[in-house]
């Protein structure tokens, strides 16, 4: 009848700490499984840490990684709850438990935004901006994964583009989306895409055909000048940031590049962050090839100190930055540590997102 962590001996729930606590309560039973494990005479349970006693648990009990806050209608990881500062946590544990009082009303929606949170009213609101947009049956989101579901609602909160603002912008690259695109998070990218590239060429001059003519030889162009930047380093699991940039370090000394996640996603990268607008042939490679070694100089030379942790408890991003230039590394589920962005910091972007000395 012992259950251990870190080396420590735990007898109840006071043998946690505070966070670890309070995560453990939002798991359906997890308190009552605790005060089993540490009576039951045949139990036995050795864990590394709380972060990995409360995935297994959740993992055990419920056969998902995910524990679900049914009142809040949020549905996360216990090991991001434990990311929580203790008064966050406790919020959020008041709402749980019924508190409707104005300042607990007041506090999560800030929460929310901190800690990247999406609750089952954002989720319903990205699938209803897919029907909104044209294009909620298309074949591509018929299996759509809690990461999927993620990426399509934060297309509710895109950047600052002058053309996302327009429903018939919205729609066409929507409809462009569904037409490149062989998964949700692609369309996510080429949707994007599309309209960095709309604002780029000049909206209100253009005709839909050539905003669309524009858009396919982006992707037709800059795809097959990225087959090379899809391989990446990988860790044991959800490590820490020292773990992370030990790996790239490593990988960058083999001579090896940081690449995307995905075909699709360095496609936007390119279009997003880069002078690009239609070029091609040796015009189009030096400047994808310019951005790449860009961001292989700045992974080489920074080192990522903090991460935020994904939702789902199994991913996270990781800021790298200098004085003028930053970069976001992801860790995935399965331990991949890819490049999800690159450019010059805001104060530095001016005209021109990124500037670099182009290869030879």
């Amino acid at each position: 009848m012992t259950v251990t962590v870190a080396n420590r001996l735990i007898q109840g729930p006071g043998g946690l700490s505070d966070q670890g606590r309070l995560a453990l309560a939002f798991i359906d039973g997890g308190m009552e499984w605790l005060q089993w494990a540490v009576n039951d005479p045949a139990a036995r349970y050795t864990v590394a840490d709380e972060s990995a006693l409360l995935a297994a648990v959740q993992l055990g009990l419920h056969d998902t990684p995910v524990t679900l806050l049914p009142h809040l209608g949020l549905m996360l990881s216990p090991v991001k709850l434990l990311t929580l500062n203790l008064a966050d946590l406790t919020t959020l544990a008041k709402a749980e438990g019924g508190d409707t009082s104005s300042t607990v009303a007041a506090l999560l929606p800030k929460i929310y935004a901190d800690q990247h949170l999406a609750t089952q009213a954002d989720l319903a609101a990205g699938l209803a901006n897919l029907t909104e947009l044209g294009v909620g049956d298309a074949a591509v989101f018929q299996a759509m994964s809690f990461q999927d579901h993620l990426a399509v609602a934060d297309l509710l909160r895109l950047p600052d583009l002058p053309a996302a603002g327009s429903p018939v912008l919205q729609k066409e690259a929507a409809a462009f989306g569904v037409t490149q695109a062989r998964s949700p998070s692609a369309f996510v990218d080429f949707y994007k895409t599309y309209l960095y590239m709309t604002a780029r060429s000049g909206a209100p001059s253009a005709t839909e055909d050539q905003r669309l003519a524009s858009a396919n030889l982006a992707v037709t162009t800059l795809q097959p000048l990225l087959f090379g930047a899809l391989d990446c380093p990988k860790v044991d699991g959800l490590v820490g940031p020292t773990v992370v940039a030990a790996a790239v370090k490593d990988w960058l000394m083999m001579g090896k590049q940081v690449g995307f996640a995905r075909l699709s996603q360095g496609v936007l990268q390119i279009v997003q962050h880069t002078t690009y607008t239609q070029e091609t042939g040796e015009d189009a490679r030096r400047l994808v090839a310019a951005y790449l070694i860009g961001s292989q100089g700045l992974l080489a030379s920074a080192t990522p100190t903090t991460g935020v942790m994904g939702q789902d408890g199994a991913s996270s991003t990781l800021a790298v930055s200098t004085a003028d230039q930053q970069a976001e590394l992801h860790l995935g589920p399965a331990g991949d540590v890819t490049m999800s962005g690159f450019s010059r910091k805001p104060a530095q972007a001016m005209a021109t997102p990124v500037s670099l000395t182009e290869p030879a």
